[in-house]
Order: structure tokens, then C-alpha cells, then sequence
């Protein structure tokens, strides 16, 4: 399942084209993580996700090297980032301090290689055209569209403010294909102010939507078959989607 879950993941994930830009899988304390980076010259920016939080990722770099923070989205908590590049591995650390002791956690996440790029390249061209999607399924109306979700982060102010955007795109057909749109990030600070954003990739040869009643489904086509995947329960109304995980977890969309 783990080439659906990239697929499932296409709401969230941005690819970007830089030496620290893209999106990178590992483990932080037995949690599974995803972390999403963009670069602008020496600034690098992004999030890293965990199955109960999400940490504003923003630093600089100098070569193979990374300094930044981690800042938690709801708590606000600020922890330190450091991390060392090697290929497309990133052996990072988190750091805490608290009451002048100081703790980090190790950890390493790792973006795919170009071999392996260029496999599931190959594997592409191979995906049938045709969708089988599930018998009695349905491509409901309020679905279907150009879906937009937004995140804002803004912490501190004067000489110590940092704020960020970042917005991912995406078109559900009524055929039940689907569109990837591309990607928007802006950072700014009292000294700093970027953007970066990427056209995304159009249609996605070997993946489709469908809902049966109000549980939304994703269906790809990976490791030599098709495979649907519940993304969870949607609402739609007032050009506003939220879909809820099965663990609680919710997302909104505008269109």
C-alpha cells in the first residue's frame, strides 16, 4: 500500500526542484513523518507532518547544511532543526531546551532517488487508461471542481515576526479523474520576503475518485494493480469541502 499512499498523499504533497526541495518519508520516535520542503536560494521552508501534529519548518543553508526551526502549528512551541544532506537522505535533529538543559532527538527522512523516479516513470506509461472504478459508486456534483487547501502561520511580531502560506491544488473530473494543479508557498519576515510555486503535474495517469454516499474513495493504480483507499467522509457546501480522516482528522478545501 505504500505506492497508494504517495497517491492518497496528493492533496498535501508538493515536488519542487531544488537541491533541498521535495518530499521526504521517515520516522521521528517510532512516528511516521512526511516532510515537505521548498527552497529560494539559501532560505528553505515547509512542514513536517507527524500522525498528530504539524511542525512550520524555516532555516537556511550553507551546502549540505541546515539550520532552522520547527515551530508546532497550534501549540506555537518552537523547537530547533538542524540537518546534514546527503544525496537524498537528510540526517536531521530536533532540539529542545528547556531550563537551560538541552535534548535532541535524532532522526533521518529520505526522498525518492532518481532510479527510483525513473521507475515509477516507466511504470506510468504502463498504467491502464481505463479506471475499474467499484460497481454503484458515484462522482457527486458538490465534488467535482478545482479544490484549494490553505495554511497560515504567523508568529511573533516587530523584528521577530514570521509568516507563511502555503496552498495545494487540485481539479476532481466527473469522469473521476483527477488533476494535480500545482503548489504556492510565500515566507516573510521583518528582513525577508519569498515565493515559490510549481504548475503541478495535470492530469495523474492511473488515479480516480469516487464516493459511495458520503465516503470519498481514491483509486490507483500501483505495484501492478488497482487499489482504493478511503480518504474519509466529506461535506461539501458553500463551495467548501471537509473531509474527516478516520482517526478525527480534518481537512478543508475552498473553490
Amino acid at each position: 500500500m505504500k505506492s497508494a499512499a504517495l497517491f492518497i498523499s496528493l492533496f498535501w504533497i508538493t515536488t519542487f526542484y531544488a537541491q533541498w526541495a521535495g518530499t521526504y518519508y521517515g520516522t521521528v520516535n517510532g512516528d511516521a513523518v512526511v516532510m515537505n520542503l521548498l527552497q529560494d536560494g539559501t532560505t528553505v521552508s515547509g512542514d513536517m507532518k507527524d500522525s498528530q501534529q504539524t511542525y512550520i519548518i524555516s532555516g537556511t543553508v550553507s551546502g549540505n547544511s541546515f539550520a532552522g526551526t520547527a515551530v508546532e502549528s497550534i501549540s506555537t512551541l518552537s523547537f530547533g532543526l538542524t540537518a546534514q544532506r546527503s544525496d537524498a537522505v537528510l540526517n536531521c535533529q530536533l532540539i529542545v531546551e528547556m531550563s537551560g538543559e538541552r535534548t535532541e532527538f535524532p532522526f533521518t527522512v529520505e526522498k525518492a532517488t532518481a532510479n527510483e523516479t525513473e521507475t515509477a516513470s516507466t511504470q506510468t506509461e504502463n498504467v491502464p487508461t481505463k479506471i475499474p472504478f467499484p460497481a454503484d459508486v458515484t462522482f457527486p456534483v458538490a465534488l467535482q471542481g478545482t479544490w484549494t487547501k490553505s495554511e497560515n502561520y504567523n508568529s511573533g511580531y516587530g523584528d521577530n515576526y514570521m509568516g507563511s502560506t502555503f496552498s495545494q491544488s487540485m481539479t476532481l473530473y466527473a469522469d473521476g479523474s483527477i488533476s494535480d494543479n500545482g503548489s504556492s508557498a510565500t515566507m516573510s519576515s521583518s528582513d525577508y520576503s519569498g515565493q515559490s510555486s510549481d504548475n503541478g503535474t495535470g492530469k495523474l495517469p492511473g488515479v480516480g475518485w469516487y464516493a459511495k454516499g458520503k465516503n470519498l474513495y481514491v483509486i490507483a493504480f500501483a505495484e501492478g494493480k488497482w487499489q482504493s483507499v478511503l480518504l474519509g467522509t466529506w461535506y461539501a457546501e458553500n463551495n467548501a469541502l471537509l473531509i474527516t480522516g478516520s482517526n478525527g482528522n480534518k481537512e478543508l478545501f475552498t473553490r
